[in-house]
């Protein structure tokens, strides 16, 4: 459970720093003042920020935050009596947040106003390295997992392969998240994730065919 709780709250951690990255490789196309709120029926800019509070300021408030939010979840008694998948969900709450904010103020610095496109693929980013973050800490046998003769062989074998599945799928979220916010409107980068998703599973058959072989 504690392993557990340690890789998805850096995740999420890493999920809400994830705006400075991309902020960086914006900041010269940015204005001085950065439209971040925009009038729900015409879309007209109704508020800014300074460039460097929207690329630096923003992801690090959120990120503390999000360590408040997720300390108050796993390290007190009021969250403790919560629910497991409630607790898990709840924990997530800043970093939704941050994609969607980011989706929108990137959106409109690239393609010039707002594109739900964008959301869309923030939000297959994050919930793919949502998941990637519990990969590690599944049971051996779980549904869940990645269930071929080498991974029933014993739990070294189960907890190697997911260590590096987790890795992969966050790594696909990550690239999701990342490309939508500077690049939205190309699709040639979305044959890198399956490439990702897959790859637990060649690395399960290359390692089971060693073990056969050795």
């Amino acid at each position: 459970m504690k392993k557990r709780e340690t890789t998805s709250f850096w995740a999420g951690l890493v999920s809400c720093l994830l705006p400075i990255g991309a902020g960086m490789i914006l900041y010269s196309q940015m204005p001085i003042q950065v439209p971040v709120q925009w009038d729900l029926f015409t879309g007209q800019v109704t508020n800014t920020l300074a460039r460097w509070q929207v690329v630096l300021g923003g992801p690090l408030v959120l990120a503390v935050l999000y360590w408040i939010l997720h300390t108050s979840l796993h390290k007190t008694v009021w969250g403790s009596c919560m629910l497991g998948f409630l607790r898990e969900g709840l924990s997530w709450f800043i970093p939704v947040v941050s994609m969607l904010m980011y989706s929108s103020i990137y959106s409109y610095q690239v393609l010039g106003n707002l594109q739900p496109v964008t959301v869309v693929y923030g939000l297959v980013g994050l919930l793919l390295i949502a998941m990637g973050s519990y990969l590690p800490a599944l049971e051996p046998g779980s549904k869940l997992g990645i269930r071929d003769e080498y991974t029933q062989m014993g739990e070294r074998h189960w907890y190697q392969v997911h260590r590096f599945a987790a890795g992969c799928v966050m790594l696909a979220g990550g690239t999701i998240l990342l490309a939508g916010w500077l690049h939205p409107t190309l699709s040639w980068w979305m044959l890198i994730w399956p490439v990702l998703l897959a790859a637990p599973h060649i690395y399960s058959l290359a390692q089971e065919r060693q073990s056969f072989s050795e």
